[in-house]
C-alpha cells in the first residue's frame, strides 16, 4: 500500500511553502549524479583528495558507466528503489527477470537517476519531460493529473510503487503493458510492433537511426538472440519511451547492471539458506 501523508495546502505561489515531495523537482544529469552519489559514497571518513586508496575503495564500491554512478556494492543495491521494484515485478508481477531489469533500466536513464530515488523529477532544460519514464507530449498532462491526485489524496507522486503503478496502469502510451511484455517473452504471443514507431521504423522520433527495424517481437528477439536484455532494451526503447536520442549503450548497461546486482542478491540469499 502507498505510504500515507499529511499534505497541507498548497501555496502554488510560494514553492518552498509546498511539502517536499510536491515542489517541483529538476532532473540531475547523469555527470551531476555521479558526483553526489561519490560525494555520498561510505567512505566519507577519508580525506578529500586525490588519494590513491580513496580512489580505490570508490571504484570497488560505484561501476561509472556513461556517467552513471551504479553501485556495485550488495548491501547498497538492497537499499535502492531499483531492488525494491525489482523485488516487486519479479516476485509480485511475475516478470522475468531480464524483462524487469530492461524495463527498470530505462527508468534510470530517463531520470539520471542510477538507485531512482528521486522519481518526480522534471526533464533539466527543456523541462518537457516528467515522471520516472519522463513522460513528454501527450503522455504528460494525464502524468501531471494523476500526480496532483495523488498529493491530493496525500500520497507521495516519489513513490516507487506509485511511479509503477501510474506506469503500468494508467500511462496513456498507446501499449497495453503486459500483451507488450508477453508478446516479447512468448514466443507463440509474438507482439506486433506499432508501424509508426522506432522499433518498427529504425528510427527515433527526431529521426535518429537505431541501424536496425522489426516488425513483430519473434524477429526482433531472434535477431539478438542469447542476449535477451539487448532484446528487451531495443523494444522497448522504441516501443514505450521513446526518446529522441536513444542512447542505446546506457540503457542496455544499465539494464545488464541491474539483472547483475540482482542475481547477486539472490545468489546471497540462497548460499544463506543453505548454510542456515
Amino acid at each position: 500500500m502507498t505510504k500515507q501523508f499529511h499534505v497541507p495546502t498548497p501555496h502554488q505561489d510560494n514553492p518552498e511553502a509546498m511539502p517536499s515531495f510536491q515542489q517541483p523537482r529538476m532532473g540531475v544529469s547523469n555527470s551531476m549524479m555521479q558526483e553526489q552519489m561519490l560525494a555520498s559514497n561510505p567512505h566519507q571518513n577519508m580525506k578529500n583528495g586525490n588519494d590513491a586508496n580513496k580512489i580505490k575503495e570508490i571504484q570497488s564500491t560505484y561501476q561509472i558507466a556513461e556517467g552513471l554512478a551504479m553501485s556495485s556494492d550488495v548491501q547498497l543495491f538492497m537499499k535502492s528503489n531499483v531492488y525494491k521494484a525489482m523485488v516487486r515485478l519479479v516476485k509480485k508481477e511475475g516478470w522475468d527477470p531480464e524483462y524487469a531489469a530492461s524495463w527498470l533500466g530505462q527508468a534510470v536513464v530517463e531520470t539520471g537517476n542510477p538507485t531512482l530515488h528521486d522519481l518526480d523529477v522534471v526533464e533539466r532544460g527543456s523541462g518537457k519531460g516528467r515522471g520516472m519514464f519522463q513522460y513528454t507530449g501527450e503522455r504528460r498532462g494525464p502524468y501531471d493529473s494523476a500526480r496532483q491526485q495523488a498529493i491530493t489524496r496525500g500520497q507521495n507522486p516519489n513513490d516507487i510503487n506509485w511511479q509503477i503503478d501510474y506506469a503500468l496502469d494508467k500511462d496513456n502510451s498507446y501499449v497495453n503493458m503486459d500483451r507488450f511484455r508477453e508478446g516479447l517473452t512468448d514466443p507463440k504471443k509474438n507482439y506486433r510492433f506499432n508501424p509508426k514507431w522506432g522499433t518498427a521504423t529504425g528510427k527515433t522520433p527526431t529521426g535518429k537511426s537505431y541501424g536496425n527495424k522489426f516488425s513483430n517481437a519473434n524477429q526482433l528477439m531472434g535477431a539478438y538472440g542469447k542476449d535477451k536484455v539487448a532484446g528487451y532494451t531495443r523494444a522497448l526503447t522504441g516501443e514505450f519511451t521513446r526518446p529522441g536520442t536513444h542512447h542505446m549503450d546506457r540503457r542496455l548497461k544499465a539494464s545488464k547492471h541491474i539483472l547483475r546486482m540482482y542475481k547477486k542478491v539472490q545468489n546471497q540469499q540462497n548460499n544463506t539458506k543453505k548454510l542456515a
